[in-house]
């Protein structure tokens, strides 16, 4: 799965936001919808879509949605390496 295709997926759950606004720069904390409820959301659908877990710590480390795209490749590669 690719970047763009991620933010698509990210744009299903804004509601605020555009989705022609999302590019792999923004920096998602700053979106309008950014709180515990859209980080949860978030998380389960990396859940879903990816088959992979991410915690609030991974969340908290990413600023941009490229960044947390990376973090959920990652996790898919060391899942994938066991």
């Amino acid at each position: 799965m690719d970047e763009l295709l991620f933010i698509q997926k990210i744009s299903l759950l804004l509601y605020k936001t555009k989705k022609d606004d999302l590019k792999p720069q923004t920096p998602f904390k700053k979106l309008k919808e950014w709180n515990l409820m859209f980080a949860t959301s978030c998380i389960m659908m990396i859940e879903e879509e990816y088959n992979v877990s991410i915690h609030g710590k991974e969340l908290s480390e990413a600023n941009t949605l490229k960044e947390l795209y990376s973090i959920i490749k990652t996790a898919q590669y060391i899942k994938s390496s066991k």
